[in-house]
């Protein structure tokens, strides 16, 4: 065969398995990989030149943030324990110490409690600070910069907020509901970092 020849064959074979392969199960996958890839980018391209773009997808793991850098230059990030209705008996406390993995408020003794109730003048007492918060909803910037803090606070009415300071948490307490045996609490709490 001449060298013309033999470059015919070749190129005329050539042809007939580009065909071939593409009629085989590799070459389906790769045409229907190829055509999903294009689709994704067309998509993709149009979203990002004027169409809309999704926001971000939810999240299931607390809430981290950094609020505005207090007036000493250092800032101050803050990580979302968790929220919990608690039910406090009168007389009784809740804590918010990190011996208990995940910190959360439960039922101790008045005496070692971080937030105490007293039913008989609806009052709170506390081992930090606390203070009532007005005009605002309760998250964390707003009881790092709204509040007059104190350590006691009577007469308090359903519908308060309250926010405490201490060990290293930031809480945002609703008092929810209130007798003279018990208050029915909503808390947010917050460690700082």
């Amino acid at each position: 065969m001449s060298r013309n020849g033999s470059s015919n064959e070749q190129t005329g074979g050539g042809r007939a398995s580009f065909v071939a392969f593409w009629t085989t199960l590799p070459g389906i996958l790769t045409g229907i990989a190829a055509v999903l890839t294009a689709t994704v980018a067309v998509v993709g391209l149009s979203r990002a030149v004027g169409g809309t773009t999704p926001g971000p997808p939810p999240s299931a793991a607390p809430v981290s943030s950094s609020p505005p850098a207090p007036s000493s230059g250092q800032s101050a990030a803050h990580l979302l324990v968790g929220q919990f209705d608690v039910d406090l008996p009168s007389g009784e406390g809740i804590g918010f110490k990190a011996d208990r993995i995940p910190p959360q408020p439960v039922h101790i003794g008045a005496q070692q409690a971080d937030l105490r109730y007293d039913g008989q003048d609806r009052s709170f007492d506390t081992s930090g600070t606390i203070a009532v918060l007005t005009g605002a909803a309760p998250s964390f910037l707003a009881c790092r910069t709204n509040t007059r803090s104190m350590t006691r606070l009577s007469r308090v009415d359903v519908g308060t907020i309250i926010c405490f300071h201490g060990h290293s948490y930031v809480a945002a307490i609703t008092v929810e509901a209130e007798t003279t045996t018990s208050a029915k609490l909503s808390v947010d709490l917050w460690h700082i970092s």
